[in-house]
């Protein structure tokens, strides 16, 4: 009897999760968000922020440091794709 009730109280567990799975992902949102750093440059002047995107949207900016002056003549090393906020 005791082994019994063990097992259907895993089957009714494994049908629960299966269930809450299914459901989860037929109810999710094709959304995708995510966070990283970067620094943001206007001339030799640059600031860092925390980015939050969904997809490729700004959803979110935060500073984290504030504002740093390189030398006269400073150009931001970064390529054009790195320099994208999402």
């Amino acid at each position: 009897m005791k082994i019994e009730l063990i097992l259907i109280g895993m089957l009714m567990l494994v049908a629960f999760a299966g269930i809450s799975y299914a459901y989860g992902f037929d109810n999710q949102e094709s959304s995708y968000e995510y966070s990283w750093t970067t620094a943001i440059c206007s001339g030799n002047s640059c600031q860092d922020f925390l980015i939050v995107c969904n997809d490729k949207e700004v959803v979110d900016m935060q500073p984290l440091t504030g504002l740093v002056t390189f030398s006269d003549g400073w150009e931001d090393p970064r390529g054009e794709d790195e320099k994208r906020l999402c």
